[in-house]
């Protein structure tokens, strides 16, 4: 399980993310959850002269049965992709989604990923999603926020798809939590339980608004508060670091414990 936050201004975005890595079910033993750690790096940045992008993947991240980790198949694609050139962001992320597919799919033919995970399923499909990557920052000089998202029909082969995300604001995590802080609009809940995480971004926020409103939902996701609502952030906590992209690049507000 992993908590990511990103809350998009006119100056830039910001990105908070939990440290927590937990290699097994959030309902496990607390001697087997402490075997994960909670100073993993969850943010990561892509620099080259044509693009300043930040991302984080959310879903299924490691296999620990067969070995697969799709953080380092990304982190792979992007480096080998540095130097290519293209149009916009979606066609980059169009042909780097693409490469990494290829990556997932050859893991499951070598049993590097023993089995694809049902996570989230598609109303009225027999699709279901595992993976999501979360791109927000600049292509040139125009403002981008996507998401490339890798689902499978049959577990057979994976599939994936690049869509633009057309709200600023983007919270994974507890969408229990996520409910009882903000309404369907972003306006926090009036008499939230979480009222002393919560922030009213208004019209035109800055990045400091940004940065309270999304550390706000990550800390409210890590809180033993949360726990009473939704069992699943037991998964949830550790080192909890934040970054800005803007068109400049990534800059550390909160730098991460280790990073990679």
């Amino acid at each position: 399980m992993t908590v990511i936050a990103i809350v998009g201004t006119s100056a830039g975005f910001i990105f908070a993310a939990d440290g927590r890595l937990a290699p097994i079910e959030f309902n496990a033993p607390e001697e087997l959850l402490a075997l994960g750690n909670d100073h993993q790096q969850k943010i990561f940045e892509i620099a080259d002269p044509q693009k300043s992008l930040a991302y984080a993947i959310t879903g299924s991240v490691i296999d620990p049965d067969g070995g697969f980790d799709l953080r380092a198949v990304v982190r792979s694609q992007i480096d080998r992709m540095s130097h290519r050139r293209f149009d916009d962001c979606r066609q980059y992320l169009r042909a780097l989604g693409s490469k990494i597919n290829e990556g997932i799919n050859s893991a499951k033919q070598n049993e590097a990923i023993v089995e694809f995970p049902c996570i989230n399923h598609v109303e009225q499909s027999p699709a279901w999603k595992f993976a999501k990557i979360i791109v927000a920052g600049y292509f040139g000089k125009m403002r981008c926020f996507f998401q490339v998202q890798f689902f499978h029909y049959d577990g057979k082969s994976s599939e994936f798809a690049v869509d633009q995300y057309l709200n600023l604001i983007f919270l994974s995590g507890s969408s229990a939590v996520k409910r009882e802080m903000y309404q369907s609009n972003d306006l926090p809940v009036v008499g939230s339980m979480f009222s002393e995480y919560t922030k009213l971004l208004g019209d035109n926020p800055t990045l400091e608004d940004a940065e309270q409103y999304a550390v706000g939902y990550v800390r409210a996701c890590c809180s033993p508060l949360a726990l009473e609502l939704d069992p699943r952030c037991k998964a949830m906590g550790g080192h909890i670091h934040v970054a800005e992209i803007t068109s400049a690049g990534l800059k550390w507000r909160i730098p991460p414990a280790t990073r990679e």
